[in-house]
């Protein structure tokens, strides 16, 4: 079996993954995890009895492509390794598995309890994982999902804004004021009051 680096596994993950927004999704939280791609490397467990020797759910190979000696593809048993990870005494964090199963969900179906991989999540792993489902669901990720939410929201109210000012004949900012967005005039009625 072939053995990559880390950014060879992590190149042949996105190569494999091809254009199926579902695997990009799986591939880009992996990557930007970094534990499953270490761990497929040529740095990753070598003794082959180990509960952490993972590198025996990949074959790592080198696809030919035009005017190269290949680059490289990686597959992976997603069943068989989330089969592993949940009866194996390996010393890999709950996160760690967690952040598999949900990859392994994404690109192969395997099943996922989200109230389960989600418990307990800090963070960065919480923003790793919303990235990923909205990559899957197309919207992009999670940052560029909050940023079209925000947009739209701006449109609405600038809309709403719009209409209101255009049926009392008000200008902007007595358009803001009747719906309360202005943050100075907000506080000079409240003072007033």
């Amino acid at each position: 079996m072939i053995r990559h680096s880390k950014e060879g596994v992590e190149q042949g993950l996105r190569y494999a993954a091809g254009r199926n927004q579902r695997k990009t999704a799986a591939a880009e939280l992996l990557v930007e995890h970094g534990t499953w791609p270490e761990a497929w490397s040529l740095n990753g467990e070598k003794s082959p009895t180990s509960a952490n020797n993972v590198s025996q759910f990949t074959n790592q190979v080198y696809a030919p492509t035009l005017g190269s000696p290949g680059t490289p593809f990686v597959s992976v048993g997603w069943e068989r390794m989330a089969e592993h990870l949940e009866s194996a005494g390996h010393t890999y964090s709950t996160t760690e598995v967690n952040v598999f199963r949900l990859a392994a969900s994404l690109w192969a179906g395997v099943p996922v309890d989200m109230a389960e991989v989600t418990v307990g999540l800090d963070t960065e792993h919480a923003r790793m994982i919303a990235d990923a489902v909205a990559t899957a669901a197309g919207l992009g990720g999670a940052r560029q999902l909050a940023a079209r939410v925000e947009a739209a929201y701006a449109e609405f109210e600038s809309s709403v804004g719009s209409a209101l000012a255009e049926a009392r004949g008000g200008q902007p900012a007595q358009q803001r004021q009747a719906l309360d967005l202005d943050p100075q005039a907000s506080a000079q009625n409240w003072v007033a009051s």
